[in-house]
């Protein structure tokens, strides 16, 4: 069960990381 939890705190983690990652390049598409 732990082992489970903490493997799914770091995928929330990366997901986080990807999403944050599109966002900029969102933003940066718009400003261009």
């Amino acid at each position: 069960m732990e082992r489970h939890r903490m493997k799914k705190k770091k995928h929330s983690i990366e997901e986080v990381r990807t999403q944050s990652r599109k966002k900029l390049q969102q933003q940066q598409q718009w400003s261009q």
